[in-house]
């Protein structure tokens, strides 16, 4: 009866990235439709001003330590000035004073989110940096 079906992975919210001054956030969300992958290959299209994520070993060119386990409702962070930096300039937009929110799309072949910066916008002012 349940022939040609598959378990369905639902993430609960949205599949997001947020960038601000302070970092790059990836949705709890996200981290479900990546089935908390532990290492993601970053890929950059700058002409498209696309940015994506796959879900990879540890031994993958590229590979950036993703979600370490355990609670899994904080979603992932990186800190990195050089990735802050980049999308920045991807979107020509100062982040210093407003981050933006970019909605990912999965895509199950490649177990990848793609975010499309040409349909960013506007997150909430970025909290104030502690110390």
């Amino acid at each position: 009866m349940l022939t040609g079906f598959e378990p369905l992975t639902i993430a609960s919210g949205g599949m997001r990235m947020t960038v601000t001054r302070n970092g790059v956030s990836f949705s709890k969300g996200a981290v479900e439709k990546l089935h908390g992958t532990g290492y993601v290959q970053p890929m950059i299209d700058r002409a498209g001003k696309r940015f994506a994520i796959v879900a990879c070993g540890e031994d993958a060119e590229n590979a950036k330590k993703f979600f370490r386990g355990g609670d899994i409702s904080n979603g992932v962070r990186w800190n990195e000035r050089d990735l802050i930096t980049t999308f920045s300039v991807l979107v020509g937009k100062d982040l210093e004073n407003e981050g933006v929110t970019v909605d990912g799309v999965y895509l199950e072949e490649d177990d990848a989110l793609i975010f499309d910066f040409n349909i960013a916008h506007a997150s909430r002012k970025p909290r104030e940096k502690k110390g």
